[in-house]
C-alpha cells in the first residue's frame, strides 16, 4: 500500500494504550508525555493516531489523523488523567482496543500498537488475561506489529506469554522501572513505526528493471507486449552521403542493386540502433 501524504485515508495507523494509573505519577508520566511529543513530531500528518488511557477504568482519548490533533492538547489529557491516580485495569484497556480497529485496517493497513503499564491488572471486569492473549493472536495480521511494554518488570510472566506465542507480529519487553526505561522503550517502538511509514512511501518498480535482457529483440519485445499502442519509426539515417558516382549505366545498374540490398538488409532487423518508439 502507498498512499499521498495529502490523502483523506492514513497510509499508517497507530493504535496507543498508556498506563495512567496512580503508580505512573511523577518523572514516569513526565517521560511518556515528552517522548510521545517527541514522536508525533516524526510522523507525517497522513498518521492515524488513536490513544487509549486507563487507571480504574478504560477510555478511548481520540481517534483521528495527525492533522487534526494537537501535541499540546494530548499531552494535556494524559497529564489530566494520571492526576486522578487510581488501579489499573489493563485487560478492559488492552481488549476494548483491540476490538474497536475495524477489519479493514488490519487486513490492509500498515497498523503499529503498543501498550504501556508499569504494574499487574487489578481492576479489569470484562477481560481476563486469557481473554487478551487469545484476541491479541487471532486479530494480529501480517500487516500489523503488537508491543508490550512492561515498566518495572511487574509483568514477567505476561511478557513471557506474549514471546513464547512465537508469533513474530507479537512482541513484549521489559525495562527500568524509571523514566529513562519509558523513554528507551518508546523510541524503540517509535523505530518500528518509521519503518511502517517509509515502507508505505516507497514508489512501485517498474517491472522491466529487474528482468534480465540481454538481446535487442527482447526488449523489443517486452516494450511492444506491454505498449500495445506503440509502432517503430525509423530515425534519419547518421551515416556520411555516399559519393557521387560516375556517369555509366553499368555503374547505376550496380549502385541500384546495392541500394536495394542495403534496404533490405536494415528492414530485416527491427531492433537496430535507429529505431525509436512513438505513440500511433
Amino acid at each position: 500500500m502507498s498512499r499521498n501524504a495529502s490523502s483523506h485515508q492514513p497510509n499508517v495507523c497507530i493504535y496507543a494504550v498508556v498506563d495512567v494509573s496512580g503508580s505512573m505519577q511523577g518523572s514516569k508520566i513526565g517521560s511518556v508525555c515528552t517522548t510521545i511529543k517527541d514522536m508525533f513530531n516524526t510522523w507525517p500528518d497522513s498518521v492515524l493516531f488513536d490513544l487509549t488511557l486507563f487507571n480504574d477504568k478504560a477510555e478511548k482519548i481520540f481517534t483521528a489523523l495527525k492533522s487534526k490533533l494537537q501535541i499540546h492538547e494530548i499531552v494535556r489529557k494524559i497529564q489530566d488523567k494520571c492526576a486522578y491516580g487510581g488501579g489499573t485495569a489493563l485487560y478492559d484497556a488492552w481488549g476494548d482496543m483491540l476490538t474497536s480497529i475495524p477489519d479493514a485496517v488490519l487486513a490492509s493497513e500498515e497498523t503499529q500498537i503498543f501498550i504501556l503499564t508499569d504494574g499487574e491488572d487489578n481492576m479489569s471486569s470484562r477481560y481476563t488475561l486469557n481473554d487478551v492473549l487469545e484476541l491479541t493472536k487471532r486479530r494480529i495480521s501480517s500487516n500489523a506489529q503488537f508491543t508490550l511494554i512492561d515498566v518495572g518488570k511487574s509483568n514477567i510472566h505476561l511478557t513471557n506469554s506474549i514471546n513464547s506465542v512465537g508469533k513474530s507480529q507479537m512482541q513484549a519487553m521489559n525495562v527500568d522501572n524509571s523514566a529513562s526505561g519509558i523513554k528507551t522503550a518508546l523510541q524503540s517502538v517509535n523505530s518500528n513505526i518509521l519503518t511502517s511509514i517509509r515502507s508505505t512511501q516507497l514508489p512501485k518498480s517498474n517491472p522491466i528493471d529487474n528482468r534480465k535482457l540481454t538481446t535487442p529483440s527482447a526488449v523489443t519485445a517486452t516494450i511492444q507486449s506491454q505498449h500495445p499502442l506503440l509502432s517503430t519509426v525509423r530515425k534519419a539515417p547518421t551515416t556520411s552521403v555516399t559519393p557521387k558516382l560516375a556517369h555509366s549505366s553499368t555503374n547505376d545498374a550496380t549502385t541500384s542493386k546495392k541500394m536495394t540490398s542495403l534496404t533490405a538488409n536494415k528492414t530485416s532487423h527491427p531492433t537496430d540502433s535507429n529505431v525509436s518508439y512513438v505513440l500511433k
